[in-house]
């Protein structure tokens, strides 16, 4: 895998920078320097985007803690389905 293979999965995972740092319990500059090519991309983030895509977690799903990016932007959704 390399820098752009990381990008283009992600992109198509529907993950932003942050959300995909979270997942994977890393800083999101680590995943922005992967993407960039400025940090090797490690053997086990192949690993782990392959198991990202075969469970099909989704930005939306309650996924992470009620702190977490999953967390905030599913109540940002739910408050506007309410309100709507």
């Amino acid at each position: 895998m390399d820098a752009q293979d990381v990008r283009r999965q992600r992109v198509e995972l529907g993950y932003t920078v942050p959300m995909l740092a979270e997942l994977l319990r890393v800083d999101p500059r680590t995943v922005s320097e992967w993407e960039n090519g400025a940090q090797p991309v490690p053997d086990w983030l192949s690993l782990s985007m392959t198991a990202l895509r075969k469970s099909r977690a989704k930005p939306q799903d309650n996924l992470l803690v009620d702190g977490g990016t999953f967390a905030s932007r599913r109540r940002t959704l739910l408050r506007s389905k309410s309100r709507g």
